[in-house]
């Protein structure tokens, strides 16, 4: 899975906060992370597909029909989704910029950083 130099749109985690705190139905939220990093921290009402387990499980598991937001570690391996997503035919798709260490400095500090 590459990135083949696309560009997808981004937002921040303040821009993230204040879309989730108005509660819409039209997200599919999306941690890329490996289970291990999710078991260890993550954001509530995301949903965890590994990168590693992703082709074979994501095309399953999230809805065309929903904007997905993908946030990993920083935004590496989500901007590899994201491409990946893409190329699977989804429009709709977000790379969360600076991932969940953002989050954790700026959004919610209980979210652990490693």
């Amino acid at each position: 899975m590459t990135n083949d130099s696309l560009t997808f749109p981004f937002v921040s985690v303040r821009q993230l906060k204040t879309i989730l705190d108005n509660k819409p139905d039209d997200v599919f939220l999306l941690d890329v992370r490996e289970a291990d990093e999710f078991a260890f921290t993550h954001i509530k009402g995301f949903v965890n597909i590994p990168i590693s387990q992703f082709e074979q499980r994501v095309l399953a598991e999230l809805d065309k029909n929903k904007t997905a937001f993908v946030i990993s570690h920083l935004e590496g391996r989500a901007l590899a989704a994201c491409a990946y997503l893409h190329h699977q035919g989804y429009e709709n798709v977000t790379c969360v910029q600076g991932g969940l260490t953002a989050w954790s400095c700026q959004i919610d500090a209980k979210i652990r950083r490693y």
